[in-house]
């Protein structure tokens, strides 16, 4: 604690100093004048307005709230001795700090007390020079241990006043989350309740309230915070009333501020230090003559005692030995003793057991010899051999050693064991013997072997899947993401942090929504796995797909703790599907505006599967009506055996090329069609692909054409058999006549 005014510390320095009674006579005898107007001043009536001073009620001992509501303290002394010599009205409210400063700010007080600067508070404040120097210091409990400095402090929940200066200051330097309570006694009931467990209070009221709840002993001082200074305050631009203030204090006189302060803190027990130092020393001398006599009267009884004790001391180490042999004896542990040589000296029941030797086979003979595999594969690299560690023991008797070996039991059986070594001392302070305790880890080690074997499988298909690893703890935030996934993106594994937003940053904009979405989803427990495709932002700044799965980990309260899954480069099969959708389009088109029929059938029964719009003209209908059914049903055939003979053919054949086929129309006229077909697999059964080109026109025009062919050459013929029938008769006259 420390003075309220800088001239009231150390007042019986004041009080006894003669250099400072010197300088008080002085002052007094050079200003008469100053003196005699400030005593008119303090016994004349004063017609001044009264001025309303708020101030925290809960700081003790400068402001107490009393079981009654009633404030008293160090504080309401001071402004009932400034009012008396000032003359002006106080209108003292004591009330809570948060409501204090609120009143200041809204206009309905002018003056307020116990207030520390800032430079937030210096925008709206004027302040009066310090009374007081208050450290603020930050309280743990004695459980706690290592918080030492605010690095230290960061990560803890720390117990404030609500609208305290401690709060910036905490809250600047990132010391959250606090905790806010309603005074500076709600803070340590708080803390007795266990609801905080480090708090920030500053010194007076905490020692104060800390010894009223009996908790001095559950809490320490862990460091100070900082130092603050207690002003006096008026709104910015009142100097005139901050004056008046100063003025006012400053007449009150060194002896009556030093009253006020004895009154609230108390005197010394001892006026002289010298008295002191001398009742100190009485009782000093007083107990030590009462600790002789006490030790007199107990080395009395002592040795009255030793006697019968002695016997007793000595059944009970024969039954600690018997104990003590029979624990060893039963115990689940090979438990050896070895000389300085590394001989064994005795072994223990389970041990025996252990290595399938008699107790004569084993005693007298070297333990490395004994039980050890020479050049043992798979045993630890750190592990010295018996001679080595044996030595290294004898040299410092207070360490200890440990072993990880494989021996061979006399059966021949390979085991692992773990052993614990220590030295035993002789009489004479040097080790002349060594304990073992081995534990049998053959079961350990066959697991660890599996884990490992395991472990190597897991990354050997992690990197054959050639799929990148995310691991994200959820109670840290902290994200792992695998070699794989970082090179995927672009990146070295030092070039990125395990952090979740080096995540989130490179999803792409239009596809964030619905990636976190799924994956909130899944952190929430809604569902326990997810799938997604979405883009990232590669290194080079192009975005790639990327296929990410997910399951979740919950706790036995069924809380998810952990999400880890698979990170998959689908960019190339997102350009394949890109690039068979404007392929399936393309032939989509195709089908639908080639002015050739095309259609798929099913190769079992001729079941009309699709065909387009051209198909189904060509033959009178529409698609609507011929699609699921045959073609038998539609009569398209003329005779059932002609697709028949068409599927052998193209059994044999594999597939028909532009075969002529005469079909029917549905006006019941033929339609006469290139036909060519091929086998394919289309929704889900055995099918065929045709194209069919109408060439019945064309089939009717070499028909007109074969005809006038035929007229042509019988008129011809006729021509020709005309002219020699002519030639003839002409000729048969003229034959006679010439």
């Amino acid at each position: 604690m420390t003075s309220p005014l800088p001239s009231v510390r150390g007042t019986a320095k004041l009080r006894f100093g003669l250099p400072a009674l010197l300088a008080l006579l002085c002052a007094l005898l050079l200003s008469p004048t100053v003196r005699k107007s400030r005593a008119a001043q303090a016994d004349a009536p004063s017609t001044a307005k009264a001025i309303t001073v708020v101030l925290d009620q809960d700081y003790p001992p400068y402001a107490i709230t009393t079981p009654e509501g009633e404030t008293t303290g160090i504080l309401v002394d001071y402004w009932k001795l400034w009012e008396k010599v000032t003359g002006v009205p106080v209108n003292l409210r004591p009330m809570d700090w948060n409501n204090a400063q609120n009143e200041m700010l809204q206009g309905r007080a002018d003056v307020i007390d116990t207030l520390f600067r800032n430079p937030d508070r210096e925008k709206i404040y004027s302040f009066s020079k310090p009374y007081a120097t208050i450290e603020v210091p930050i309280f743990v409990h004695k459980d706690l241990s290592g918080i030492k400095d605010l690095d230290t402090l960061r990560g803890f929940t720390v117990g404030v006043k609500r609208g305290d200066a401690s709060v910036d200051y905490l809250s600047s330097r990132g010391i959250l989350p606090l905790a806010a309570f309603d005074g500076y006694e709600g803070v340590v009931q708080a803390a007795r309740d266990a609801r905080v467990k480090v708090f920030c209070v500053d010194k007076p009221p905490a020692l104060y309230y800390l010894y009223k709840y009996g908790l001095e002993n559950d809490f320490r001082l862990a460091f100070n915070l900082y130092q603050g200074e207690f002003h006096r305050a008026v709104r910015k631009g009142d100097e005139a009333l901050l004056q008046l203030v100063e003025d006012g204090f400053a007449r009150i006189t060194p002896e009556q501020y030093e009253e006020i302060d004895r009154k609230w803190r108390g005197s010394s027990l001892f006026p002289s230090s010298t008295m002191r130092y001398a009742l100190w020393a009485l009782a000093v001398v007083a107990a030590a003559v009462a600790v002789l006599v006490a030790i007199n009267a107990v080395l009395r009884r002592t040795v009255r005692r030793q006697s019968s004790r002695l016997d007793q001391l000595l059944v009970a180490v024969g039954q600690s030995e018997e104990r003590h042999r029979e624990l060893v004896q039963s115990a689940a542990s090979v438990i050896l003793r070895l000389d300085h040589q590394g001989r064994v000296v005795f072994c223990n029941a389970f041990g025996l057991d252990f290595f399938g030797f008699a107790l004569e086979e084993m005693i007298g003979r070297e333990i490395g010899l004994l039980i050890d595999i020479p050049e043992a594969p798979g045993a630890d690299d750190d592990d010295a051999s018996w001679p080595q560690t044996l030595t290294a023991l004898a040299q410092s008797p207070e360490s200890a050693a440990s072993l990880t070996r494989q021996h061979r039991r006399k059966s021949g059986e390979l085991a692992w064991i773990v052993w614990s070594l220590r030295g035993l001392r002789a009489a004479t302070g040097g080790v002349n013997e060594f304990l073992c305790i081995g534990n049998d880890i053959t079961e350990r080690k066959r697991i660890e072997e599996a884990l490992r074997a395991s472990e190597a499988r897991y990354t050997l298909v992690a990197r054959g899947a050639n799929d990148g690893i995310w691991d994200w703890d959820l109670r840290t935030n902290i994200v792992y993401y695998s070699p794989r996934y970082l090179e995927i993106l672009g990146y070295a594994p030092d070039e990125v942090q395990n952090l979740l937003d080096e995540w989130t940053k490179r999803i792409h904009p239009d596809d964030a929504e619905n990636v976190i979405r799924a994956n909130k989803r899944c952190a929430d427990g809604e569902v326990d796995n997810f799938a997604v495709e979405y883009r990232m932002r590669h290194k080079d700044g192009v975005y790639r797909w990327i296929l990410g799965r997910g399951a979740s980990l919950k706790d036995e309260r069924g809380v998810v703790i952990r999400m880890a899954g698979t990170h998959t480069d689908i960019t190339r099969r997102k350009r394949d599907e890109e690039a068979l959708r404007e392929s399936q389009d393309q032939l989509a088109k195709i089908f639908r505006f080639t002015p050739v029929g095309i259609s798929i059938t099913t190769r079992r029964d001729g079941r009309i599967v699709d065909v387009n719009e051209t198909g189904a003209r060509m033959f009178g209908h529409v698609k609507s009506e011929v699609i699921g059914r045959t073609a038998q049903e539609i009569g398209l055939w003329r005779r059932v055996e002609e697709r028949e003979a068409l599927l052998a053919e193209m059994a044999r054949a594999g597939s028909i090329f532009g075969k002529e086929l005469e079909l029917r129309h549905k006006n019941g006229s033929t339609v006469t069609v290139l036909y060519s077909a091929v086998a394919n697999h289309a929704y889900g059964e055995p099918c065929i692909l045709s194209v069919l080109v109408d060439i019945t026109e064309r089939k009717a025009m070499e028909q007109a054409l074969r005809r006038s062919k035929e007229s042509a050459e019988s008129a011809n013929r006729a021509k020709s058999e005309f002219l020699s029938t002519m030639s003839h008769e002409i000729r048969t006259p003229m034959n006679t006549i010439l």
